[in-house]
């Protein structure tokens, strides 16, 4: 087949490009792939070449586009994909042609009409309003960002349009607004509404607003568009909960399971499979399809589709009918979806699934459907369940996809059951990290795991696995589960990471010299080195693959907000002034003496001054790339230009008492750099250098302080070297508490 692919845009132009395969009898479908490539992998289809369109909207579309009575393929669609893979629809000349008589005949449309399409025009709806207003000579205007109640409200001002298409779930937002239109509704003149379910009561509110209007919902699918239409500006009030009839042209039939058999010359002429077009009727030219129906008095009333349909104990309901009364007058981010899950006593159970954003409280929710329920004659409060969820799956046209949530939530639950390991290791993660469901090749760090909750994880992994295996933070949660328990038999000794070690000894020697033991000094040098080593290891690696908004924000929050507070609050505790050097981080390099210095935790402010010193330059894009790719040479340059103000300082005289006489950050900073080093070189040879640097740097900067001297290269040697210590196990749970 030569097919030839339209970029999906919501576009005069797009719109334009459609016109003119249609003309020039060239197959086509529209593709929201960026690519030919990514165009077959979505739909198995090889296309010859792929038309861009501009992606321009707020436009008026002024075309003359006679529809064309031929039997020849025109166009591939794709199904909505609610269950499975979506289909790929071949749909006829003349099946696009009845389509528009029959529209256009019921909505008795002339050449007058303008009318505002409120849905995307690559979608089959849009589509399909864009030729039938061609079809008659009239405008339409296609919304530069969609459904706007607005836009709608001024163009109806200026008499610009005087017909609107959208799907019933807009046209809820707008007679949520009514008032705004009380004033102009009566130039509305044509109203199409889209086959998703909507009630009575909700089409009576419309019929009473737009007073003077043609207005037509239609039923159908893919396969076969605009099966059955109703005239809601005539229906009586029975027909309204039906979605209207079917013209002469069209013949539906009930097949023995309730679903909806369909024939007529708007059926689709088949299925791409394979290269070739297969039919999707039987040999009689029937279309079976998913939906469950009933047939009365010459209307369609639908019931629901067959996958979507809730068996509760014997009574069956269409979950969007729960739904429409469950969620009037709550915006979409507060609404409730139903599908079914498995229940032992009454066959489907329901599944409420709303975001986890949800203001709503679940009880109010819950004792909502119940009532609802027991409306319908259904007592099945004990089989609700709730899942929250962070996304409601739904296709290109908006559809739920029911069965998608509801093998998410039995998968859930297979997977805490599945073993006792994987239960445990996936449930301590899901509750260190806030999360519903793993699928189990998450690790600690792809997870964004920090230092703190490292200790945590650390110290129930080790109760968990037994000991911890080298660089478990690295590893999935299968691997961590599948990890066998066997601890030797007669063992005094367990495992602890160094870095939580040297973190317990660093704040050990802290409390300890405060206490009046100088003979361990030197401990905050030892947890700035320590710092670089978790900044790199948690922080840097996942800024350098997001945005400079999220890398600012993060910093903002985490980072500056808490520091600027905490100054804050010592200087009103203290009764001093708040000096404008602290805010901006500079004060401490420029009092002579550290007791002068309104803010006295100088490791704070000498460890915040580095996290922005190494993260600022991120906010530039080519910055940040380079670094991503360059991530050690970045490293490298910040931490040689504070070995050389370190080097300056000494050769200054200002950093030479454990007062530092002014420059905290120079004196301190090579150490956070040395500590990200560390983390990032590994190889043998590197680890050679740095442990020579290690020393020679404590020599040099430190001696004859003998106390600083040995923490920082004892402490240094043990990280390059070794990933964990043996120690007493009656000593572990007190290291890793202090350490966390």
């Amino acid at each position: 087949m030569n097919i030839v692919c339209i970029e999906a845009n919501n576009s005069s132009h797009f719109i334009e490009a459609v016109f003119e395969c249609y003309q020039k009898g060239q197959l086509f479908a529209i593709s929201s792939q960026q690519s030919l490539a990514a165009f077959k992998a979505f739909s198995g289809i090889e296309a010859q070449c792929m038309l861009a369109t501009e992606s321009a909207g707020g436009q008026w579309l002024d075309i003359r586009n006679p529809t064309v009575d031929k039997q020849q393929a025109a166009q591939i669609v794709f199904t909505s994909g609610t269950e499975g893979k979506p289909k790929a629809i071949v749909l006829s000349h003349a099946n696009l042609k009845n389509v528009v008589e029959r529209i256009n005949q019921k909505m008795e449309v002339t050449s007058d009409i303008k009318e505002y399409i409120g849905v995307p025009v690559y979608h089959s709806f849009g589509l399909g309003r864009c030729r039938a207003v061609a079809a008659v000579g009239g405008r339409a205007y296609i919304p530069a960002k969609g459904f706007n109640l607005k836009e709608i409200k001024t163009l109806l001002d200026q008499d610009q349009i005087n017909a609107i298409s959208a799907v019933p779930s807009l046209w809820r937002v707008l007679l949520d607004n009514a008032e705004l239109f009380y004033d102009v509704a009566a130039k509305v003149r044509w109203i199409e509404i889209g086959s998703q379910y909507m009630s009575p009561d909700e089409k009576q509110r419309l019929r009473a607003l737009f007073s003077q209007a043609k207005i037509v919902q239609h039923y159908g699918l893919t396969e076969a568009s605009r099966t059955s239409l109703l005239r809601i500006d005539t229906a009586s009030e029975s027909a309204l909960a039906s979605v209207g009839q079917a013209d002469s042209e069209v013949q539906l039939a009930l097949a023995d399971s309730g679903q909806l058999m369909i024939k007529g010359p708007h059926v689709a002429m088949g299925k791409v499979l394979e290269g070739n077009i297969v039919p999707i009727t039987d040999a009689a030219g029937w279309l079976l399809t998913s939906d469950l129906c009933v047939l009365e008095d010459e209307c369609v009333y639908f019931k629901g589709r067959a996958d979507d349909v809730i068996n509760c104990g014997g009574i069956k309901f269409d979950p969007a009918n729960i739904e429409a009364e469950l969620n009037q007058g709550f915006e979409v981010d507060n609404h409730i979806y139903l599908t079914k899950i498995p229940d032992d006593y009454r066959g489907d159970g329901i599944l409420l699934n709303r975001l986890k954003t949800s203001t709503r409280p679940r009880a109010e929710i819950f004792d909502r459907v119940d009532a609802l329920l027991k409306a319908k004659n259904i007592d099945a409060r004990s089989a609700i369940r709730f899942y929250d969820v962070t996304e409601i799956p739904k296709t290109p046209t908006n559809k739920i996809r029911r069965k998608q949530l509801s093998v998410s939530y039995l998968e859930q639950l297979d997977q805490q059951a599945t073993s006792n390991s994987t239960r445990t290791v996936s449930t301590l993660y899901r509750s260190i990290f806030n999360l519903e469901k793993l699928d189990g090749n998450e690790s600690f760090s792809s997870l964004g795991g920090d230092s703190l909750t490292y200790v945590r994880a650390s110290i129930h992994l080790e109760k968990i696995l037994g000991e911890l295996p080298a660089q478990w933070e690295k590893r999935s949660v299968k691997q961590l589960s599948a990890i066998d328990r066997q601890r030797p038999v007669k063992s005094y000794l367990a495992k602890v990471e160094t870095g939580i070690f040297i973190r317990f000894f660093a704040i050990i020697a802290v409390v300890c010299h405060h206490g009046g033991l100088p003979v361990l000094k030197g401990g905050a040098t030892l947890l700035m080195l320590i710092s670089g080593y978790n900044y790199i290891r948690f922080q840097l690696i996942k800024q350098l693959n997001h945005s400079p908004f999220f890398i600012f924000r993060s910093l903002f929050l985490y980072v500056l907000l808490p520091f600027w507070g905490t100054l804050v609050g010592f200087a009103l505790l203290k009764g001093q002034p708040l000096n404008l050097w602290d805010l901006l981080l500079i004060s401490n390099n420029l009092y002579p003496k550290l007791d002068a210095v309104p803010f006295q935790i100088w490791f704070v402010h000498a460890l915040v001054q580095c996290i922005v010193v190494f993260t600022l330059p991120l906010l530039v894009p080519a910055i940040r790339l380079w670094a991503a790719n360059h991530t050690v040479a970045y490293v490298a340059i910040f931490t040689g230009c504070f070995y050389g103000l370190r080097v300056l300082d000494e050769l200054l005289g200002l950093g030479q008492s454990y007062h530092l006489q002014g420059a905290q950050t120079t004196w301190i900073a090579w150490l956070f750099g040395l500590g990200a080093l560390l983390f990032l070189l590994e190889n043998p040879r590197h680890k050679i250098l740095l442990s020579v640097l290690t020393v020679v740097s404590a020599a040099a900067f430190y001696w004859p302080d003998s106390s600083r001297f040995l923490l920082i290269s004892l402490g240094g040697l043990l990280m390059i070297w070794l990933a964990q210590i043996s120690l007493p196990k009656g000593l572990v749970p007190l290291i890793q508490g202090v350490s966390g």
